[in-house]
């Protein structure tokens, strides 16, 4: 795991000075703070903060190919990197070190562009091809780890995270809002965008791609889309169930790999309590979990003891209140960077990784993708009645709605619900499957764009690497392509729906207890209503200063209206979200831009 930076001026007698990849590598620190290493080849600069996991001692980068000619930064962990390097050095290649980012260089010098194909894991990187004058770049299929670019007239540069282009800023670079994202963000409370982010002019490459920039011109390509393998619709529900335990056991063991100590977060909810039995399973040692406790209703801590209890894990909580978050909001605002993701337990998270790192653990396993693969919100039931029976353009409306968690449609968002159509009704002419319509959302829109953003910035603020045992593209693709009968016995329609994860809960029945097994999703959940009651005086100043990024949105009367709690619960427990939102966004406006 790394922060991976670089410039590449688009006039060749243009050379870059070693000053701006330093800035970038200072705002990147916390990514990787073991090791820090730059490559300048005239106007081609590149430049790798490492937090050491594989081959600690030899896996210094920028890494070179054996004739220098190729030399790649990396962010990521290649599980199958042993078996390509065997691969590989049977085709000739000699290798320095034992390190999995070497193979990027060895696998594109033997297979091009396409080598990305080969890679099983999290992946964002830049690799030079100084004999084609060629930048290569690619991220993993599901987006796990983040990358960012910007193109002037006067140069092309990417990094992990988009903070690092304030050192840009004496080349002519200055962060300023996208108002048109912002607005999505204070919709939806992240940014449903594979390409644009928070700052005008900023871009995300999107998840499954590769891009390349030769002769100053940038071109994409894809190298993975989910698709359905018709070998998966005529097995048994028994065959179904040892398949998936088969698939998941194998993906969390491949993430095992590491040459320092590997714990899990564990909320004690049926996903990450999933991923700490597999491990606890293979393990020879007492494996290392952790939690954290927000003292509410919704706190988790003892479906979390009883996991470890269960399982015998060494176990480690946290309690943390709303005066420590409020405490701590500005500094933990810093890392949320762009503001794709503005979920909650960004900041229960944030504070849990700190603990994980006081405890001296590198490397944590988290639940995340197990939702959006099996099922894991009632708005799946909406493959059931009566909405399998209506047009398809009903149930696209009515998953709108639930996903901006709003009671009933809205006029305003008719583009919304158009552009949503657009993307889902491919998918469903081609499957009429709406189970696999949503899977196909969640997983190519919503998890790139929130809670793998979150649990990415929140860990790597402590130079944390976190692993995410669900979203292995095999299990992934296994997983979608089995009818919706595997995944669900929902006969109706329901809000309340309980029948979520049916298939992942008859998977591990038999690693986990019934409680445990059975009991709904909550996960590291924040109490908005106590922060914002908490904190009521600095809410009010952030919302309300003439500065604000809500003054562009809201007159300052719509604003103070929303400090004023209404009768109907439904209607408060909105405007509640949207001060949460609103605060947020502000808080993000002053760090960033004021």
């Amino acid at each position: 795991m790394c922060g991976i930076y670089g410039i590449v001026n688009l006039k060749p007698d243009d050379f870059i000075s070693s000053d701006v990849l330093q800035g970038m590598s200072r705002l990147l620190r916390h990514r990787g703070p073991d090791d820090t290493g730059i490559f300048i080849d005239k106007n081609v600069g590149l430049g790798n903060n490492r937090l050491n996991i594989i081959d600690i001692e030899g896996g210094h980068q920028p890494i070179f190919n054996e004739t220098r000619s190729l030399c790649t930064v990396y962010n990521g962990e290649i599980y199958n990197y042993k078996s390509l390097r065997e691969e590989l050095r049977k085709q000739g290649h000699v290798f320095a070190t034992n390190t999995d980012s070497e193979i990027v260089v060895h696998a594109y010098e033997e297979w091009g562009d396409e080598c990305v194909k080969k890679f099983r894991g999290m992946f964002a990187f830049a690799l030079w091809d100084s004999v084609n004058q060629k930048l290569f770049m690619a991220r993993d299929r599901m987006g796990i780890k983040p990358f960012y670019y910007l193109k002037t007239d006067q140069y092309f540069a990417f990094a992990s995270e988009a903070k690092a282009f304030k050192a840009l800023k004496n080349r002519g670079f200055a962060f300023q809002l996208n108002e048109i994202v912002a607005g999505l963000f204070l919709k939806y409370s992240r940014v449903p965008d594979n390409e644009n982010c928070m700052f005008t002019g900023i871009k995300k490459l999107t998840p499954g791609h590769t891009f390349v920039l030769q002769n100053n011109e940038l071109s994409f390509s894809k190298f993975w889309s989910l698709e359905v393998n018709k070998d998966a619709s005529n097995l048994s529900r028994q065959a179904v169930v040892e398949l998936v335990d088969e698939k998941l056991r194998d993906s969390v063991e491949s993430e095992l790999v590491s040459d320092v100590s590997v714990g899990v977060l564990l909320s004690g909810g049926v996903d990450s309590s999933s991923v700490a039995a597999l491990y606890q399973n293979v393990s020879v040692e007492r494996i290392p979990t952790f939690t954290v406790g927000l003292n509410h209703k919704l706190d988790e801590r003892k479906y979390a003891k009883l996991v470890s209890q269960h399982l015998n894990t060494k176990h480690h909580e946290l309690e943390v209140d709303s005066k420590e978050i409020l405490s701590r909001f500005d500094e933990m605002v810093w890392y949320l960077d762009d503001l794709t993701s503005g979920d909650p337990g960004f900041f229960s998270t944030y504070l849990l990784s700190e603990k994980v790192k006081e405890v001296g653990v590198k490397v944590v396993l988290v639940g995340e993708g197990s939702d959006e693969i099996f099922g894991g919100y009632p708005r799946f039931s909406l493959a059931s009645f009566p909405f399998n029976i209506l047009p398809f353009y009903a149930s696209t409306l009515a998953y709108n709605t639930l996903l901006n968690s709003h009671l009933f449609p809205r006029l305003s968002d008719y583009k919304e619900i158009q552009s949503l159509y657009k993307i889902l009704k491919p998918v469903y002419s081609k499957h009429k499957d709406i189970f696999r319509c949503i899977t196909s959302y969640e997983v190519n829109y919503k998890l790139p764009n929130h809670f793998l953003r979150k649990v990415d910035l929140a860990t790597m603020a402590h130079s944390v690497e976190a692993r995410v045992p669900f979203l292995d593209y095999k299990l992934v693709e296994f997983v979608y392509s089995l009818p919706m009968q595997y995944k669900s016995s929902s006969r109706f329609f329901s809000l309340r729906n309980t029948d979520t994860k049916h298939l992942l809960r008859q998977t591990m029945s038999k690693y986990l207890p019934a409680v445990i097994v059975d009991r709904n999703k909550m996960g590291f959940l924040l109490n908005i209503p106590d922060v914002l009651k908490k904190g009521d005086k600095m809410v009010k100043e952030y919302i309300l200063d003439e500065r604000s990024s809500a003054r562009i949105f809201y007159s300052r009367s719509d604003l103070e209206r929303l400090f004023t709690a209404g009768s109907n619960r439904f209607a408060d427990a909105e405007r509640s979200f949207m001060l949460w939102k609103l605060f947020l966004l502000s808080a993000w406006y002053r760090v960033y831009m004021c």
